[in-house]
């Protein structure tokens, strides 16, 4: 355990808001990645273009709530158990953030959807291929990542060594 890092209202604050920040361009990234592996390249930065103002909204928004949601809480666990070193936030991100990115990534029941991507049927009648569950689980791994880098930022903004 490690308790000899000190925190205000103030830094938590400004940490949770550095923390969404960080996540909505760790996702613009992705989606940039993701459309320049799809397009040529003047296609790509057009699209990339007019998609980056909503996404990096929506992804700042969805940080910020899981944040305060979900890692607000985690995070007051560990701070009053004595956890409040980087390694121990970066694990309860990573874990928080991959178990979230599933469960978001699975259908949910009564959409009764049949879905594909280039390597094939994801998901037949709401029910997950085992190609789906690769995918899944891909996506939840760079959610985990993406988390670890937020849940670093947030640990890194908001403690100070006590009597710094």
């Amino acid at each position: 355990m490690n308790t000899d890092y000190d925190v205000t209202r103030r830094r938590v604050g400004v940490a949770l808001l550095a923390g969404a920040l960080l996540g909505a361009l760790l996702g613009c990234v992705s989606l940039a990645a993701s459309i320049a592996l799809a397009l040529s390249p003047p296609e790509a930065w057009a699209a990339f273009g007019r998609l980056f103002p909503t996404m990096f909204l929506r992804g700042f928004m969805g940080w910020l709530v899981g944040l305060l949601m979900i890692g607000s809480p985690a995070w007051w666990l560990l701070h009053h158990h004595g956890w409040r070193g980087w390694r121990a936030v970066i694990l309860a991100a990573a874990g928080l953030a991959f178990a979230t990115g599933l469960l978001t990534g699975i259908p949910r029941p009564g959409q009764h959807r049949t879905e594909a991507d280039r390597g094939g049927l994801t998901m037949i009648d709401d029910s997950l291929t085992a190609h789906g569950w690769t995918k899944a689980l891909e996506d939840a791994a760079f959610v985990a990542m993406a988390g670890a880098a937020v849940g670093f930022t947030v640990w890194r903004v908001a403690y100070r060594r006590q009597g710094a």
